[in-house]
């Protein structure tokens, strides 16, 4: 889905942002468990885990699918 929305060129560079986004959910357990022991209860880290979804999801909806790129024609492949 990157490929097909950023392109190829850009492809490495968002895919090296997203792996570094992902290693760094490796705290959120860490983090929620701080959050529970200072509150009592996982209402905060749910309400902010529904926020983020509810964010992601709307912005899936109103991304539209990514136009083709032209076609070159098989004879110019020919020729090249």
């Amino acid at each position: 889905m990157v490929g097909d929305y950023f392109g190829r060129s850009r492809f490495a560079s968002l895919m090296g942002l997203l792996i570094f986004l992902r290693a760094a959910a490796v705290f959120a357990p860490s983090l929620i468990a701080e959050l529970l022991d200072r509150t009592g209860h996982y209402g905060i880290s749910l309400i902010f885990y529904i926020l983020v979804y509810a964010a992601a999801g709307v912005a899936l909806w109103f991304a539209g699918r990514p136009s083709l790129p032209p076609r070159v024609p098989a004879e110019k492949l020919r020729e090249a």
